[in-house]
């Protein structure tokens, strides 16, 4: 299934990339060679990048107003997946999980309105796919943590912010229609945002929106001989469901939200596989249908309050909840697609989790010998979550694993401090401490009770000279630590066939100190942006023998073991041709960014591999040409994600390039109509599995045809 057409594409995509990069660098040298170079009239944000500029921490920002005319989808992984040192997982056309610096999810946070929503994965993920863009105001990488943040995220934190109210009324409405590989209606998406200041104090914002996307996949899996072992097609539908109001009181002095928030997704999945024998030959089919909803509702009401002097208090408190509920039926059927009714099997998953959180920092400037700013705080949450999974076969109960049933309370409490120091009007330094506490009881199966409590004490410190209102370098330094998932901190004891595995509640989280280093570049035609990173990891969590026994069988037990390090260096690059002065290049905006990753980690045996599934080269180009003459805008984005070798401990991949495509043409007053392709070369993708099986998977190509209005 795999197309001829795509090598070109990866080696004209990773070679016009890289190509943009070099040209970056002669360009910088020529233009940081001027003795005085020219100043921006900055109004507001005067290009999408001036905040690095500003900014003290090593954090990158997308804002909807910079990518709704590229090719964009409707959800935010559309809009991370272009971000430098973003890597999206899940299947091909899902890309649900936010995966930074190339390494598993589980090493990165992502926060809503500053809060990090409850979910129903087990690694303490929040799904991507499930926040419309209609709400995005923009998205922040925070590639270095400092103290005024959790310290959680090994890899680094992601941070969705809403849009504000408007100061006057607007209406945006997009709607848009497509299918898998023609223009069709099985996908829509709907989004309705309306805002105003109704008066000097009120104001308010809300947004409704829907978006089905009726995901089809085909999966062919071959072993190691070549031999066609299973076909599967998957029809999986998804539907997203989204409200959310923003009703904001304004008053001298400050301004207070409230807002409720509701989001809901279903998945109807029905996959069929075709099973063969090693010679070939059929053996039986085997049909799973499962139904899953999945549901996020909660309310933040928040304060932004300034005192005389220039103090500011932000404050919020909050309730968040999420349910899982999953039903899943397992057919298994012969040639003439009879059932054997002795081999069905139920399963019903339900999850729950849910938390209250509080949260205060204030900010004050002040004078000694030099400016600061100092800014302090505390937060709180405390948090409860369920998991209880059920399995029947042909009606009889089975025995399931131990930590398939599960209560767990967590109890958040953190403190910190933080000081910018203003030297001069180019030199600050910023040295910060936070000190987390975390308390947790866990309930097994089995009754099983286990409390522990976790102190963490996480310094930082971070450095920034501005040389001018184009040009800084800065460089930052703290430890952070990834906590453990949640199903690996219950006392369990699963029997398995070979072996026993227990839990651990006396898991600690991994630790690292986390090293970034760069400089920034900024102005109206061109921005280039370079950044290093180390991590200096300690206690990754892996499962270990423990050298004892039970009934004959070895005990693996789930431990902080691992150590290892990730490094890197991540170029970014925007380039307005209209510099060059040659009309065929004039309406022409070139954007791409490059990650370079290295990683590794010490595995039980001793040998030394990379993280699991960490592809080495990821890098991003989008191409943006306007025609004044009508307003057309031709948008075109392309995503390479290198390939990652087949190890003891993790399945391989070949590399990957996504091209995707938007057309937009303004027909009135604030109306667009747009055509956007996704996955315009149709790229499939092909595993390679530990135990030499390759499996080739395809979710076709997509397209839509919609319209984006603004009143």
């Amino acid at each position: 299934m795999q197309s001829k057409i795509h090598a070109p594409f990866k080696r004209h995509l990773l070679a016009v990339s890289i190509l943009l990069a070099g040209v970056s660098l002669p360009v910088l040298a020529e233009e940081a060679a001027v003795e005085e170079l020219p100043q921006l009239d900055v109004v507001g944000e005067s290009t999408p990048e001036e905040h690095r500029i500003k900014d003290i921490t090593p954090q990158v920002k997308n804002y909807k107003e910079s990518v709704q005319q590229q090719p964009t989808g409707f959800v935010a992984k559309d809009i991370l997946k272009r971000m430098p040192g973003m890597y999206t997982g899940g299947g091909p056309g899902e890309d649900k999980d936010a995966r930074l610096r190339g390494i598993d999810k589980e090493y990165t946070r992502v926060s809503f309105d500053g809060v990090m929503l409850p979910d129903g994965g087990e690694k303490r993920e929040l799904n991507i796919d499930r926040i419309p863009n209609a709400l995005v105001g923009e998205v922040t990488i925070i590639r270095n943590t400092p103290a005024e943040f959790e310290s959680d995220g090994l890899a680094g934190q992601v941070h969705i912010k809403t849009r504000d109210i408007p100061l006057e009324q607007q209406i945006e409405v997009d709607a848009a229609l497509g299918d898998r590989g023609k223009l069709c209606t099985e996908a829509q998406h709907a989004a309705v945002t309306y805002g105003n200041r109704f008066t000097e104090q009120f104001g308010l914002q809300g947004t409704v929106a829907y978006y089905k996307n009726p995901l089809l996949k085909d999966k062919t899996k071959t072993n190691a001989a070549g031999v066609v072992t299973e076909i599967e097609t998957e029809d999986k539908p998804t539907e997203n469901s989204t409200a959310m109001l923003d009703a904001g009181w304004f008053y001298d002095g400050g301004e207070l939200h409230l807002k409720p928030l509701f989001i809901e997704d279903t998945e109807n999945k029905d996959k069929l596989v075709e099973k063969y024998k090693a010679n070939g030959t059929f053996d039986k089919y085997e049909n799973e249908i499962e139904d899953k909803t999945k549901t996020t509702g909660g309310v933040l009401l928040e304060q932004k309050h300034r005192f005389g002097g220039g103090a500011k208090l932000d404050a919020n408190v909050g309730y968040y909840s999420t349910t899982e509920e999953k039903d899943k039926i397992k057919r298994t059927l012969n040639q003439q697609k009879v059932e054997d009714i002795t081999k069905r099997e139920l399963e019903v998953e339900d999850k729950e989790d849910s938390f209250w959180q509080a949260e205060a920092k204030m900010t004050q400037r002040w004078e000694a010998v030099v400016d600061n700013e100092l800014k302090y705080g505390i937060k709180l949450r405390q948090r409860e979550r369920t998991k209880e999974k059920t399995k029947y076969r042909n009606g009889v109960l089975i025995p399931g694993e131990a930590k398939d049933k599960y209560e767990l309370e967590e109890d958040y409490y953190a403190l910190f401090v933080q000081n910018e120091v203003f030297f001069t009007g180019k030199f600050s330094v910023m040295p910060g401490v936070r000190g987390e506490y975390v308390e947790l009881i866990s309930v097994d199966r089995r009754g099983a009770v286990a409390d522990e409590y976790h102190a963490d004490v996480m310094p930082s410190l971070a450095t920034r000279y501005t040389f001018n209102k184009q040009f800084n370098v800065y460089a930052m330094v703290s430890e952070v630590i990834n906590r453990p998932r949640y199903d690996e901190l219950m006392p369990f004891a699963d029997e398995k066939a070979d072996k026993i595995l227990i839990g651990n509640p006396d898991l600690e989280p991994a630790e690292a100190i986390a090293y970034d280093a760069g400089f920034n570049y900024v102005t109206e035609p061109f921005f280039f942006g370079f950044n290093l990173f180390y991590r200096d990891i300690e206690g990754v969590i892996e499962s270990r023998l423990t050298g004892e026994e039970i009934d004959g069988k070895p005990v693996e037990q789930i431990q902080n073991v691992g150590d290892g390090w990730l490094k890197g260096v991540e170029l970014e690059q925007r380039w307005n041709l209209s510099s060059l002065k040659l009309p065929v290049l004039d309406q022409i905006v070139l954007t791409a960014n490059q990650s370079y990753i290295e990683s590794e980690l010490t595995n039980n045996d001793g040998s030394k591999t990379p993280f699991k599934e960490q592809p080495r080269v990821l890098a991003n180009l989008i191409v943006d040409w306007t025609l004044p003459v009508t307003g057309t805008i031709l948008s075109v984005a392309g995503n390479f994600v290198h390939s990652f070798p087949t190890t003891a401990t993790s399945d391989g991949r070949d590399s990957e390039t996504f091209i995707d495509a938007k057309l937009s043409q303004p027909v009135g007053a604030g109306i667009t109509l747009y055509a956007l392709a996704e996955n315009v070369t149709g790229e499939d993708r092909v595993k390679h599995k530990m135990d030499g099986t390759l499996e080739e998977e395809y979710t076709g190509r997509y397209f839509y045809l919609g319209v984006n209005a603004k009143f």
